[in-house]
């Protein structure tokens, strides 16, 4: 399990396509565990419906940590998917600042309890995708399977040298 300290670089692509040389030269001559933010537009009004297969290829993979996205003024965070709906949290739930350190804190509190079912035809076309890839064989691996699911005839991004 990772922990949000062990990542000391965080590379967010604003375009289609991820060069592989720009995430190894970041990583520098020691690695570091990397964690992959890919923001998307998928439609222009609504969700283009061939984005769905690519998705569920992504929300598969070993390293995708899950996608933000949502509705129009209603942000969730996805973690699956069942059939046609995307399962999602709610990353809106307030709760009092407590030090996670402290063995009498209830930590249970943090977590939602009730995912959320969500069309992929409901859900706002602006979504990044999060990656996260430990080890360097884990980067190498996160490139094949994104050369074999998520390009093709609708890519949802494109891995380059």
């Amino acid at each position: 399990m990772w922990e949000p300290r062990d990542i000391q670089f965080c590379h967010v692509r604003h375009r289609l396509f991820i060069q592989i040389k720009d995430l190894m030269k970041q990583s520098g001559k020691r690695w570091n565990p990397l964690f992959i933010l890919v923001p998307l537009r998928l439609g222009l009004r609504n969700f283009n419906i061939r984005y769905i297969p690519a998705l569920k290829k992504c929300l598969s993979s070993r390293h995708c940590v899950g996608i933000m996205g949502g509705k129009p003024r209603h942000s969730l965070y996805f973690i699956g998917y069942q059939d046609k709906d995307l399962i999602g949290l709610d990353p809106h739930a307030c709760r009092p600042t407590e030090d996670p350190m402290d063995l009498k804190t209830n930590l249970k509190t943090y977590h939602c309890t009730a995912p959320r079912k969500i069309p992929f035809t409901g859900i706002d076309p602006s979504l990044a995708l999060g990656f996260y890839c430990e080890t360097e064989e884990d980067l190498n691996n996160f490139f094949d399977f994104s050369v074999e699911h998520c390009g093709g005839p609708t890519p949802l991004y494109s891995i380059a040298d």
